[in-house]
């Protein structure tokens, strides 16, 4: 299965291809709830909107437009808990990638596991085998230390025979890797891609970034428009309150086709899509299934 927009809490990258098979065509999509941007990756992709506006009240979309123009990390540098908590507010890529379950808010490790994982970060970036041996020493020894699953160690001791390391090759055992991996990933859609119009370069598709609320966004004419607001009765990511009236009463005045994904909406709204999927919130349960819906404004029906 294809993996859609930035790693990223909620994401609805399982689903981006379902959700735009169901959107109509159009000459604009807009995403303003774009969060991770895992839509307007399908989207962009999909070659079905002439232009692409994606945007959302935080920086996430910034992150995103970085790697669609190849202008990212390269995932060398260690960003300790210290570090975390001084860039996460204006780094969107610290906030994210080293962020626990790309919650934007917690720092990726434990105190107890962070020298271990550091060692294991510096090992994987060594110039040098020899650099890597040295450092596949500390993580050993550092491993009698901490609580690691058994894979770390087969992991570190495949890495430490090999003459080089890229990022993007292989399974690793530490999520900011794994986190690198999909934006390097994202980056190489910058290359021709398959599309069901033929070959088409990624990047000469029109898309428009802001940072913005959803009621600042000018919707153009011969648009569609797709908002996967948070959800109600959930967490949300890193702003306390969402006005889920204001969002409805805004919806209700829309004139271009609107869809939207919750788990309910008011009776002024009608569901015209399910999806089940396994929710990745449960921290004890990992096949806990929910049903996700999309709505549309009943005055649109």
């Amino acid at each position: 299965m294809a993996k859609y927009g930035l790693p990223y809490q909620g994401s609805k990258s399982k689903l981006a291809e379902r959700i735009v098979d169901l959107l109509p065509s159009a000459k604009h999509l807009y995403d303003p709830f774009a969060g991770g941007c895992a839509l307007t990756h399908a989207a962009l992709l999909s070659g079905k909107w002439g232009c692409v506006h994606f945007s959302d009240i935080t920086d996430s979309v910034v992150l995103f437009r970085d790697c669609l123009e190849g202008n990212i990390p390269d995932g060398s540098e260690w960003i300790s808990r210290e570090e975390f908590f001084r860039r996460k507010d204006t780094d969107p890529y610290v906030r994210i990638v080293w962020s626990f379950g790309n919650n934007q808010r917690d720092y990726l490790y434990s105190r107890e596991l962070e020298p271990y994982k550091k060692a294991v970060h510096e090992m994987l970036h060594a110039a040098t085998p020899n650099e890597r041996r040295l450092k596949f020493k500390e993580v050993c020894r550092l491993m009698e230390s901490v609580k690691c699953r058994p894979y770390d160690l087969e992991f570190a001791e495949k890495s430490e025979r090999l003459n080089s390391l890229k990022i993007g090759g292989g399974t690793t055992c530490i999520q900011s890797f794994e986190a690198a991996n999909r934006l390097v990933a994202l980056a190489d859609n910058r290359k021709t891609r398959a599309t069901g119009r033929g070959a088409t370069p990624f990047l000469q598709r029109e898309y428009e970034m802001k940072v913005a609320d959803y009621r600042d966004i000018a919707i153009l004419p011969d648009s569609v428009i797709y908002c996967d607001i948070p959800y109600k009765g959930t967490r949300e990511y890193r702003h306390d309150t969402f006005n889920h009236d204001a969002f409805y009463e805004w919806a209700l005045r829309q004139t271009a086709p609107l869809y939207i994904s919750e788990y309910s909406m008011p009776s002024d709204f009608e569901c015209v899509a399910e999806f089940e999927r396994v929710s990745t919130f449960s921290a004890t349960n990992n096949a806990l299934r929910k049903v996700e819906r999309i709505y549309r404004p009943k005055n649109q029906l």
